[in-house]
């Protein structure tokens, strides 16, 4: 997945390719932080915990 515009968001994305929940922050067009699932309520679980520890989206909440 290309992450495009905008930057700096976080992104959890289904990879029909291999089957897998992949969660990865964009900036600038380059992936950070790449985690990849297989199960997806363990990849929900991850992305809301990053979600609660952000300070830049708690702020648009």
């Amino acid at each position: 997945m290309n992450c495009g515009s905008p930057n700096e968001r976080y992104c959890l994305f289904f990879n029909s390719d291999n089957g897998a929940f992949e969660y990865f922050y964009c900036e600038r067009g380059e992936k950070f932080d790449f985690t990849s699932f297989s199960d997806e309520a363990e990849a929900c679980e991850y992305f809301l915990q990053i979600l609660r520890k952000s300070t830049t989206a708690r702020s648009f909440t």
